[in-house]
């Protein structure tokens, strides 16, 4: 079904390097993406492509699968070439260069200990609640169907059972992209019994592989503070958005003046972002977005409240509202004098003219 799902799609992708079309080669069962300007090959494992930048490739998880489709016999000389050239550019990146690789193994190993897991969404309810707000417009805008959704840091994909799953239609597609492969498989699982396409893509999120004004919904779940170029990459997803298309944010922001650093065993990118910076790269693209939603989260009459309901604010909408709204009023009357009582999270809600 992946390889049913990207040769129906190919033309949603683009060489991350020179931004033209990539070309499905497939001979014994073995598939890759080429691309004949840049003349470099991208694998396919397991039915889901790894595209990558030259500067961020991963050779321990690219070199094995492209070597064999080398090997294949009769193969043409143009794509036998690309791949020689692709697997010399491999055997040439330094084992230390590519942070996306400390994060590909971080994320993997997160995603390691959930594959004997079945998904309890009820564990998440409670960024339902926080996000519902977020979703609700488009949904209320009108029919899902034809829609490209993009779910940049897509993980388990819980954001799409939670919002998408039961609103899109049978010609939808959910386009799940992150950059851990444990990950892109754990969502594959979940989401097999979908009645929507699923295409997976293993990239970046600072180099996404996508062409322009080719998505209808891009979401960003809590993901931009992973990356490397973070609030920045706002503006470089705008531009794979069709006209009256949407771009969903919800994010974690710094409460206090320091950056927050990482944690032992956490991700390398753990670090949040200055809301000041987020804002700005909102406002920064109203001559194209109207800005359909913006609030704040807050959290901290919420983590007190979560500890004494437990599990009925997660259940109950209406209690997780009224806590909400408490964390707002506190906000205001202190939070430009006490930094815990500063915003956690920001949402926005981007809707294309």
């Amino acid at each position: 079904m992946d390889i049913k799902v990207l040769q129906q799609n190919i033309d949603l992708l683009a060489c991350p390097e020179c931004g033209k079309s990539l070309e499905l080669v497939s001979a014994d069962q073995k598939h890759l993406l080429m691309c004949n300007i840049c003349n470099i090959v991208h694998p396919v494992i397991d039915g889901i492509p790894v595209i990558l930048t030259l500067t961020t490739r991963n050779p321990s998880l690219e070199a094995a699968a492209i070597k064999q489709f080398a090997e294949i016999n009769n193969l043409d000389v143009n794509v036998k070439r690309a791949c020689l050239n692709t697997i010399g550019h491999l055997n040439s990146i330094p084992e230390a260069d590519g942070w996306e690789w400390e994060d590909e193994k971080h994320w993997s190993a997160v995603y390691e200990n959930r594959m004997a897991e079945t998904p309890a969404e009820a564990r998440w309810n409670a960024r339902q609640w926080q996000r519902q707000p977020i979703i609700d417009p488009i949904l209320k805008a009108g029919d899902l169907a034809s829609k490209r959704i993009l779910d940049i840091g897509c993980g388990e994909g819980q954001n799409f059972r939670l919002f998408f799953k039961n609103t899109c239609k049978k010609d939808c597609i959910y386009i799940a992209a992150d950059i851990s492969m444990n990950a892109l498989l754990l969502n594959r699982t979940y989401n097999k019994k979908t009645e929507t396409a699923v295409l997976y893509v293993l990239c970046s999120a600072d180099n996404l592989p996508f062409q322009r004004t080719s998505v209808d919904i891009v979401c960003f779940f809590g993901i931009l503070h992973h990356s490397r170029l973070k609030e920045k990459n706002i503006a470089l997803a705008s531009k794979l958005v069709k006209s009256s298309g949407w771009i969903v944010i919800h994010e974690a922001v710094q409460r206090f003046t320091k950056p927050r650093k990482p944690a032992a065993g956490e991700s390398a990118h753990e670090e949040r972002i200055n809301p000041v910076y987020l804002k700005n790269a909102v406002y920064g693209l109203r001559d194209d977005f109207d800005i359909a939603y913006e609030g704040a989260f807050f959290t901290i009459f919420y983590l007190v409240a979560a500890k004494c309901l437990g599990s009925l604010m997660d259940r109950h909408r209406w209690i997780y509202r009224s806590v909400e709204m408490v964390d707002i009023i506190l906000a205001r009357l202190f939070g430009r004098v006490i930094p815990i009582f500063k915003p956690s999270e920001q949402r926005y809600l981007l809707h294309k003219k």
